[in-house]
């Protein structure tokens, strides 16, 4: 093996003849955090959504931590993203975060989400929510960050979620 000297694409454009500036969601950027909270009934059915939060395409989404008391028989729950009840509310990516979520056992600790989904790989840690969303460019819309109970479960229970994310563009 051979001794290799490897520079990630924020430090070649800082090292370039020319400096290239680097995506303002890829570095330099603050950071901020939305946190939401919902009430899972022991009647709810199994199909029902829980709309979690507003997020907008432009962002860059870090990490989604699911906290959740233990809701029995609870499987199959998806997260992605929906349009806005005032733009329609429909499906836009409904498991582009998260698929086969179960809150059976309770998490305190939190369950982190933004990879849970196996085709969103490591190579995909820079991309923007439109592109998550699998458009071919950004619709500059909010959307809402909704998880789908494929089984709801046959208790009631609370869950949180804490969404950290990237603003704006390059």
């Amino acid at each position: 093996m051979a001794v290799v000297n490897i520079k990630s694409l924020n430090v070649q454009n800082a090292d370039s003849a020319v400096q290239t500036l680097n995506p303002v969601h890829l570095a330099g950027a603050k950071k901020y955090s939305i946190v939401a909270n919902a009430a899972i009934a022991a009647a709810d059915d199994d199909g029902s959504t829980i709309r979690l939060c507003r997020v907008h395409s432009s962002w860059r989404l870090t990490s989604v931590l699911l906290y959740n008391e233990a809701i029995a028989a609870s499987a199959g729950w998806t997260l992605g993203l929906y349009r806005t009840a005032a733009d329609g509310g429909a499906a836009v990516a409904a498991a582009c975060y998260a698929t086969a979520l179960a809150a059976t056992a309770a998490s305190l600790s939190g369950t982190q989400l933004i990879f849970n989904q196996p085709t969103r790989t490591i190579d995909k840690i820079g991309q923007q929510v439109w592109q998550d969303a699998g458009l071919a460019a950004d619709p500059n819309l909010w959307y809402d960050l909704t998880f789908v109970c494929t089984t709801a479960g046959t208790a009631a229970g609370k869950i949180a979620v804490e969404v950290e994310y990237i603003a704006g563009s390059s």
